[in-house]
């Protein structure tokens, strides 16, 4: 799958509270956590971390070796991962969440 990047992306590092309409790429050994976030756009390049919770109608990348945890309320939100990412579900419940596999992630 190709992934053009949004132009206006920006690094994920750090902890973030209450973040809405952006997007954030996690590069490699860096640790992105975001609390109350609704409409993302984060992409997990290899060996990076990110941390979400409570977040909703986003869309999250993870490449092999990269992971996401997700845990709380997140709802409609829709995980598109390689072969190879970790992936962990802490979700209360799976309020409308799609989690799809895919061979390889291009980010562009």
């Amino acid at each position: 799958m190709l992934v053009k990047l949004d132009p206006k992306t920006a690094i994920g590092e750090g902890t973030v509270d209450n973040l809405n309409g952006s997007s954030h790429v996690v590069f490699d050994a860096k640790s992105f956590q975001v609390t109350n976030g609704s409409n993302l756009n984060i992409y997990i390049d290899s060996g990076g971390f990110s941390a979400l919770t409570d977040c909703s109608n986003s869309t999250i990348y993870v490449k092999s070796s990269g992971q996401l945890m997700m845990t709380g309320n997140g709802r409609n939100n829709t995980i598109y991962y390689e072969d190879g990412a970790a992936i962990r579900n802490g979700l209360a419940e799976n309020m409308n969440n799609r989690f799809v596999q895919l061979r390889e992630i291009v980010f562009d």
